[in-house]
């Protein structure tokens, strides 16, 4: 899932996805605020880091 998430960084900073479409895959990663899956939560840091 990491590789898939750092790919959709990617594609984000060549302008090759939109702003609304990263706003959408950061809402379905947290899913429910209140508690959000581990799993998750690491993989909206690998996108975080990945974009800067």
């Amino acid at each position: 899932m990491l590789g898939n998430i750092r790919f959709i960084g990617e594609l984000y900073k060549e302008s090759m996805l939109t702003e609304r479409i990263m706003h959408a895959c950061i809402k379905k990663l947290i899913g429910e605020f209140q508690h959000p899956e581990e799993e998750n939560v690491e993989a909206l840091c690998k996108l975080m880091s990945t974009i800067g």
